[in-house]
């Protein structure tokens, strides 16, 4: 689809890279792109175990005469690993990205004086008139789940003494036995008592 008003053109991103050379030289001109991510083709971080379905991406890149500005959103579903239980479970997520792309090293130098946070990072330069989104959207599905994630807020976890998932059954391990760190402590405290008890300080 191509919009004359302000040269905006659907494209397929292949492999994860998308041609803007008509965008080149013209200053709020805009592509529009779409397309479905291949999940196998992804690295994945804890609490990430892998992502369960085809993940959708649309976005838009537009020249803003200083740089080449996309923006998006990433739609999916995750598996994930409980930090309590340790069990697997399943989370949507909606997520969006934005990042600024420089057509030479010159441009990014010149943005770079403004701003930053972009001094000296080579790949937002733009090469053989492709933008990379790689980086950027391995870099935004990371960032899209905290370290930490759990599976209800009623997840009881594990037992600390047997291992057990305490949300599937009650283990019959004693609720007040002794860390065997704190062991030593703990006879010293008995030794106290018996001493007592038998009249001596």
């Amino acid at each position: 689809m191509t919009n004359l008003g302000n040269l905006c053109i659907i494209y397929e991103v292949n492999a994860m890279r998308i041609k803007i050379s008509s965008l080149k030289g013209k200053k709020g001109a805009s592509i529009v792109f779409s397309d479905v991510l291949d999940v196998q083709s992804l690295e994945v971080e804890p609490p990430v175990t892998e992502f369960l379905d085809p993940i959708d991406i649309e976005g838009k890149i537009v020249n803003t005469g200083a740089a080449f500005l996309v923006e998006g959103r990433l739609t999916g579903r995750a598996l994930l690993q409980c930090t309590r239980c340790l069990k697997n479970f399943e989370q949507d997520f909606d997520l969006t990205f934005e990042d600024q792309f420089f057509a030479d090293a010159k441009q990014l130098a010149e943005f770079s004086n403004e701003q930053e946070d972009y001094l000296g990072d080579q790949s937002l330069i733009i090469k053989n008139d492709e933008i990379d989104l790689s980086n950027l959207l391995t870099d935004s599905l990371t960032l899209a789940f905290p370290m930490q994630v759990i599976c209800s807020e009623e997840c009881r976890g594990l037992c600390a003494i047997c291992g057990g998932n305490l949300n599937e059954s009650q283990c019959s391990c004693e609720e007040n036995q002794t860390d065997p760190r704190l062991a030593p402590l703990a006879d010293f405290f008995k030794k106290q008592e018996r001493r007592k008890e038998n009249g001596s300080s």
